[in-house]
């Protein structure tokens, strides 16, 4: 049988049952189980603990909302991930809430910047006090040397416009997503030509959501350093690139014959395996990582560390991330 032909055969079966996947999986696929079983059970651990620290030591109710949402996104999704690997027919679907979660935890993200300076007029005046311009350059592989974009003075208008280039991309991978699996379950002639169409829509949308991030956090990168949202925006880019560009990878190995589709019967259930398996290990180091970003002894916006109670107001002419970060706490 050729390449091809095997390749045509895998689209068009679908994947076991979660008891014949179980009884009738390799030892590999045995392993990769178990390890991300393990590493499940130690990110959940993990976010238990921030989320321990977020309802003791943050004093506005608000923050903490926000915060809920960012210290559980890795349990989350991660959990989803390995129910994922349990259950190969619904991997796809799951794939999705997982994204889901993503998009939502990087909403969060924006909106507890917004809620920190107060609104989004107050980051450009923020801007504008200190001279700071929308710089085009932000991102870390398109330096001014190399390409020499301009830098644009901060409005309102320019700000809401770069959120929605980071917004962009839950909208593509919901929709790609859902449309690969259409193909899958109604049998389309040119599935496989849908989901790699699907796979470099995402790729270029997810480029776009990152740009759009790092650019976002250059501008105001000076006065959020005491609430470490640089490190918290790294870790959500590095969980958006391991479960978009991983399964793009996986799933091009598998079509040209490097990577065998098993007992799982077809190639998207078998990238998507791989990839929950990847994600679910990266989880754990990203989660430790999270752990020392989340330290209260390192993170202003754990305000109440050291404190028996919040010993300063909010009015409205000062913004919580001058409060925030000018708050005193004892180790």
């Amino acid at each position: 049988m050729t390449l091809h032909e095997a390749t045509s055969e895998h689209e068009h079966q679908h994947p076991p049952t979660v008891v014949n996947w179980i009884q009738g999986m390799d030892i590999q696929d045995l392993a990769f189980l178990v390890a991300s079983t393990v590493c499940c059970f130690i990110v959940i651990l993990i976010g238990i603990i921030e989320y321990t620290y977020v309802r003791r030591h943050v004093t506005y109710e608000s923050i903490r909302h926000y915060l809920t949402w960012v210290v559980f996104m890795l349990p989350a999704t991660t959990f989803v991930s390995v129910l994922g690997m349990y259950y190969p027919r619904s991997a796809m679907f799951l794939e999705i809430l997982s994204a889901s979660y993503l998009m939502i935890t990087l909403g969060m993200l924006i909106k507890l910047t917004e809620h920190l300076f107060g609104s989004r007029k107050a980051i450009v005046s923020y801007m504008n006090t200190h001279g700071i311009k929308i710089n085009l350059n932000a991102l870390f592989l398109c330096t001014k040397k190399l390409c020499c974009l301009p830098e644009l003075r901060p409005t309102a208008f320019r700000i809401h416009c770069l959120e929605w280039l980071v917004y962009q991309t839950a909208f593509v991978r919901i929709i790609t997503m859902t449309t690969v699996m259409m193909g899958f379950f109604e049998n389309f002639h040119a599935e496989s030509m849908v989901t790699t169409v699907s796979e470099a829509i995402m790729a270029v949308s997810l480029f776009f959501c990152i740009y759009g991030t790092e650019v976002m956090k250059d501008n105001t990168e000076e006065a959020m350093k005491p609430f470490n949202f640089g490190h918290i925006h790294n870790i959500f880019n590095a969980s958006h690139i391991i479960m978009v560009v991983g399964k793009g990878v996986f799933l091009t190995l598998i079509k040209n014959g490097y990577i065998e589709v098993g007992t799982i019967l077809q190639h998207e259930a078998r990238a998507l395996y791989l990839t929950f398996f990847v994600y679910s290990v990266s989880a754990v180091f990203l989660s430790i990582y999270s752990l020392i970003v989340f330290n209260p002894k390192r993170n202003a916006l754990f305000d109440r560390y050291g404190i028996a109670r919040p010993i300063f107001h909010r009015t409205e002419e000062v913004p919580l991330v001058e409060l925030l970060a000018k708050s005193p706490r004892t180790p």
